[in-house]
């Protein structure tokens, strides 16, 4: 008895860490503070220090090795990073550090959780979405009220044009010209990413839960939540799923399903702000847009197509391998301008070049192929096309969040056990 006691202790204990940890790789994948954009800037050392740090005992407690893919992965980065020292006769160590960093984090989770980093991610996106609709509502009825109450405790420093209080954002940029509610940006920098996220974990709960979810409050909760980031991006992916779940279901339904789904694509690409992407877009000038950041010294950080076809010129000029780490050789800091472009395709075939896109594709596809053998649905397909769709407009694909998603591959994707893990979770409950 003393045994079985201890067991269900030590289990509650572990899926405690497990949490803390998946909470932790969620906050910082929305990077919504200087703090937790270190993973990527190393502007603060103990911004990334902290993740690496619970990392590295998540693999030591577990007893978890690397696979010999995971080698592969380290040797061939390796093998790129010294062609592109060699191509512009310079080391950039930083570089190297970061991807190595965050293909590391990306391991650890899904060769700690497995399927299960699925089902904690969804949990966490759904009471997150609780917390940022009720700091979203106090932001539409009361917004001052809900600034001087935030402003002390942001973690982003003395900028009244960015408030974060790790679970919520205020920007004041989120406003659209003709629409006056503001956008929610949740535990995320800016709306769309927040977006991003909840379809995520839509995705993970669709998979999970055989498509079982209209019945559910967490499907709601997360459906609201994404309607108030009023975000292009984040309507596409809804529409995506939408689609994904007719076409998991029978024959009959999808049928009557698709009518629907359309009807609700005309809507949404009418609604008022996404014209307002649509006129942004339109009007669009490279050529000013670099004069004034030379002239005036402007930092830019361009829409998502800008974004794109400004590192299409730089793909350009670096067909092959891209200028990896060497951003000075990119061609509008060649000009003199700062401009930083946010498309996570564009980035990917601007750094990488024709190789890390290839590389991309290849492991998106098979990755998307293990999903759908693994939670026993159709269209392995729609996984690829979600992850398309993100990496246009935005570069969270190089996040270890998403790398869970597209990157890291296991051949401990073991065909997921629905009621296996339900009988878990009960074993869990036990002790509370």
């Amino acid at each position: 008895m003393k045994n079985q006691l201890r067991s269900l202790s030590n289990a509650k204990r572990n899926l405690t860490i497990d949490y803390c940890f998946m909470v932790m790789t969620v906050i910082y994948a929305g990077s919504a503070s200087q703090f937790t954009a270190s993973l990527n800037t190393w502007e603060y050392p103990l911004g990334l220090l902290v993740p690496v740090t619970f990392s590295v005992w998540i693999m030591v407690e577990r007893k978890l090795s690397f696979s010999y893919l995971f080698g592969f992965l380290l040797l061939g980065f390796l093998g790129y990073f010294i062609i592109v020292t060699f191509k512009f006769r310079e080391v950039h160590p930083r570089f190297f550090g970061i991807y190595i960093v965050n293909f590391f984090l990306a391991y650890v989770v899904v060769n700690a959780f497995k399927q299960r980093f699925l089902i904690m991610y969804a949990n966490i996106v759904y009471y997150l979405c609780i917390i940022c609709i009720t700091f979203w509502g106090i932001q539409v009825v009361a917004p001052g009220i809900l600034t001087s109450l935030l402003q002390p405790l942001s973690v982003s420093g003395p900028n009244e044009h960015h408030i974060n209080v790790i679970v919520y954002t205020i920007e004041s940029d989120v406003i659209l010209e003709n629409f006056v509610i503001p956008r929610n940006s949740g535990f995320a920098w800016e709306p769309g990413a927040f977006a991003t996220f909840i379809n995520l974990a839509i995705f993970s709960q669709l998979i999970t839960s055989k498509f079982n979810i209209f019945k559910t409050t967490k499907f709601w909760v997360l459906s609201v939540a994404l309607l108030t980031t009023m975000s292009t991006t984040g309507y596409s992916l809804y529409l995506i799923l939408l689609t994904f779940y007719a076409y998991n279901q029978k024959s009959k339904y999808f049928v009557a399903l698709v009518p629907i789904i359309l009807v609700l694509t005309i809507y949404v690409s009418t609604l008022p702000f996404m014209t307002e992407k649509l006129r942004e877009v339109s009007m669009f000038n490279t050529e000013e847009l670099i004069y004034n950041s030379v002239t005036w010294g402007f930092d830019y950080r361009p829409q998502r197509f800008e974004s794109l076809q400004i590192d299409f010129i730089d793909f350009l000029n670096h067909p092959i391998v891209g200028y990896g780490g060497h951003s000075e050789a990119k061609w509008t800091e060649q000009l003199g301008a700062k401009i930083s472009t946010v498309s996570g395709i564009g980035n990917l075939l601007a750094i990488f070049g024709i190789v890390g896109f290839l590389f991309f594709s290849y492991s998106l596809v098979k990755i998307s192929i293990d999903f759908a053998a693994a939670f026993g649905y159709k269209g392995w397909f729609f996984h690829t096309l979600l992850i398309l769709m993100i990496s246009i407009s935005y570069a969270l694909i190089f996040t270890p969040l998403l790398m869970c998603f597209w990157l890291i591959r296991s051949k401990y994707l073991p065909k997921y056990d629905l009621l296996k893990f339900k009988a878990y979770s009960y074993l869990i409950a036990l002790q509370k």
